[in-house]
């Protein structure tokens, strides 16, 4: 189930330029955890297409890259964040559009996927669809990065966010069970506490003996 219109163009409203231009700051310092974990991503991984499904300012692209990574491609839903991206990682393809629909790619096409702190943004039934869209278009033995806000509840994203704007933590077990009923394997999670949030880190693997 995709997000409604008006979902779409709340998440397109709240990640306007502005918000774009404080998330590339942030992402200096969340490189620093995020790079050891997309090294062990990115080993082992066949050749291949590597999706972010919400690649936000490129940060994560622009990282594989710079290990070697020919085949990048990011979507975004905001064209704000497409315009950091595309200067942060100008090797890699980026398109507009949305994570739980990925018009144009096909089963079995991506060597991996990730989602990095988007799922929030969808409902429980559309995001458990999307784990599921996304794991078919693994390649076998390709791989999957979710990481996302961790817990339960909606999250206060401040007065000014757009009324229909989606923003719930899910908890650890919800999200591992999404990945499992999507016939990947888990085989690394990490759980992070922090004062401003929990988040949760999961690497998944398509089954090598798998069809997509």
């Amino acid at each position: 189930m995709a997000s409604s219109s008006a979902e779409v163009v709340a998440t397109q409203s709240f990640y306007s330029e502005e918000t774009a231009e404080f998330y590339a700051k942030t992402m200096v310092d969340e490189m620093t955890k995020l790079r050891p974990r997309l090294e062990r991503f990115a080993a082992g991984l066949p050749e291949g297409v590597i999706l972010d499904t919400s690649c936000g300012t490129g940060d994560m692209l622009a990282f594989l890259a710079s290990r070697g990574r020919p085949a990048l491609h990011g979507v975004d839903l905001s064209a704000a964040m497409l315009a950091k991206a595309r200067a942060r990682c100008p090797t890699a393809a980026f398109t507009q559009g949305d994570m739980t629909v990925l018009e144009g790619w096909e089963a079995g096409s991506c060597a991996g996927l990730i989602s990095s702190f988007a799922v929030h943004h969808l409902k429980a039934d559309q995001a458990a669809e999307a784990v599921r869209r996304w794991a078919s278009l693994l390649a076998p033995g390709g791989k999957l990065f979710l990481a996302g806000w961790e817990g339960s509840g909606d999250m206060d994203c401040g007065e000014d966010a757009p009324k229909d704007l989606v923003a719930r933590k899910y908890s650890r077990a919800t999200l591992e069970s999404w990945l499992k009923d999507a016939g990947l394997a888990v085989c690394d999670v990490e759980l992070e506490k922090d004062e401003m949030g929990d988040s949760v880190y999961f690497q998944a693997t398509k089954p090598a003996a798998a069809t997509a």
